[in-house]
C-alpha cells in the first residue's frame, strides 16, 4: 500500500470516529455560553463532543486546548495519541480543519423572529449532517453503513 492509500484509510478512520460520535449525540452541536451571552464552539461541553472532540480521548484531553483550532499543535498531538492515526501531513490536518469548520459554522446566535433557541438547534443538526456528508463527497468517503444518513 502507498502512504497516500495509507493516508486515505487513516482519513476514513477519522471520518468514521467523528461521525459515529457525532451521530450518537443525535448531532447536536457541542458549544457553550461565553461571557457575553453568545454560543461559541467547544471539543468538549456538557455531554456532547464536536467531531474533532471525538477523536481525543479522555485521558489526553485537556480544557486548555478550548478556543484553539485544530491546527494548533497540541489539538492534533492529542488526536495522534488518541488514535494512533499521524496528523502531521497537509492532507489530514486540510480534512481535520474541514471537519471543524463543518461543525462551528452550525453555530448561530441570531433566532430568526419568532424562532426558539431549540428550534434553531434541531436546524443546527440537520446542517451538521448536510455538512459531513459533503465531506465525505469532497474527501471520497464513504459514510458508515451502521449510521443514518
Amino acid at each position: 500500500m502507498t502512504r497516500a492509500e495509507e493516508r486515505k484509510v487513516e482519513i476514513q478512520r477519522l471520518f468514521d470516529m467523528a461521525v459515529r460520535g457525532l451521530a450518537s449525540q443525535d448531532w447536536q452541536l457541542s458549544t457553550a455560553t461565553d461571557k457575553y451571552g453568545r454560543e461559541i464552539s467547544r471539543y468538549r461541553s456538557e455531554n456532547r463532543k464536536c467531531a474533532i472532540g471525538h477523536l481525543i480521548s479522555t485521558e489526553v484531553y485537556g480544557p486548555a486546548i478550548e478556543n484553539r483550532s485544530v491546527s494548533d499543535f497540541d489539538v492534533r498531538w492529542m488526536i495522534s495519541v488518541s488514535t494512533g492515526i499521524a496528523t502531521s501531513n497537509v492532507e489530514t490536518v486540510m480534512f481535520l480543519e474541514a471537519m471543524q469548520v463543518a461543525h462551528d459554522s452550525c453555530i448561530l446566535n441570531v433566532y430568526p423572529d419568532g424562532e426558539t433557541r431549540e428550534k434553531t438547534q434541531r436546524k443546527a443538526s440537520t446542517r451538521l449532517r448536510c455538512n459531513f456528508r459533503a465531506i465525505a463527497d469532497k474527501f471520497q468517503l464513504s459514510w458508515p453503513t451502521e449510521v443514518n444518513a
